[in-house]
């Protein structure tokens, strides 16, 4: 109403295009507009200003209070925290190449990747074709870490070198040669997982616990067992000693009756002149 009364057209339909670096903002634009006006490439932060792009209609008339199908799309940067503390988070953008490559190492990326990729195959077999990586790349990814199969890879394709490795595995992921995968999980697969390792936790504690518990009374046991048979020693070494102390005081009595015995029988003998 305002722009009318001043003489001016109605304004466009605008909305803003914003998310991560390199997800292809400026390709949705090109795509609903029909021809390539937004410049754009592989490469996160390729886009480095702001620019509005008219798609649809011609704007309506003055005295027309809304335009004839007519929007007006802001292509912008991509936007990402200067600081990600989610280390894991961080390395999913990396695979997915939204974050620069000078910020991280190819060969610790590529590496971590099929770390996610078994993680991920291990819980839910339909999101990643682990067998299609394996086949690929001619390893065991499935009994091999993520840095023993990229050094592997390495040796085989590459000389020894880990970054062109990384490179490789990373570039091959980012086209779509290694299948459909995804490196996340809905959170209910997640809850639940974690309920059952928190379950198999608690029902290995209790399984530890009671042979603990059985340990303890075998080892009760066998204390109350030890002591009882060194009270029985002990008993038996009382009644040794109290029988050889009695011994001892009867050849002591023996002695003295014996004694005495000769004495008196010597005071009656003849001594002789």
């Amino acid at each position: 109403m305002k722009r009318r009364r001043l003489g001016m057209r109605p304004r466009a339909t605008r909305a803003a295009v914003i998310g991560y670096p390199n997800v292809g903002k400026s390709s949705l634009i090109n795509r609903l507009l029909g021809r390539k006006l937004a410049k754009s490439r592989n490469i996160p932060g390729f886009t480095k200003t702001i620019q509005w792009i008219r798609i649809g209609g011609m704007m309506g008339s003055i005295g027309d209070e809304s335009p004839k199908d007519s929007l007006e799309l802001l292509d912008t940067p991509g936007i990402i925290p200067p600081r990600l503390h989610d280390q894991e988070a961080a390395t999913a953008l990396a695979i997915c190449n939204d974050i620069g490559q000078a910020a991280y190492s190819a060969s610790s990326v590529a590496a971590a990747f099929f770390d996610k990729a078994k993680e991920v195959y291990r819980l839910r077999k339909g999101y990643v074709s682990l067998s299609r990586i394996e086949r690929r790349y001619k390893l065991p990814i499935h009994e091999l870490s993520g840095e023993d199969a990229l050094s592997d890879l390495a040796d085989s394709m590459f000389e020894g070198n880990l970054d062109l490795a990384g490179e490789k595995v990373l570039a091959d992921f980012r086209k779509g040669y290694l299948g459909p995968i995804t490196l996340e999980l809905p959170p209910d697969i997640l809850d639940r997982n974690r309920k059952n390792e928190e379950e198999e936790s608690r029902v290995e504690n209790e399984e530890e616990n009671f042979g603990n518990e059985d340990i303890d009374e075998e080892q009760s046991e066998e204390s109350e067992t030890d002591e009882q048979e060194d009270g029985m020693k002990n008993q038996l070494e009382q009644s040794r000693s109290t029988i050889a102390t009695g011994n001892e005081s009867a050849d002591r009595k023996s002695n003295t009756v014996k004694e005495d015995f000769v004495e008196r029988s010597d005071k009656g003998k003849f001594d002789g002149w």
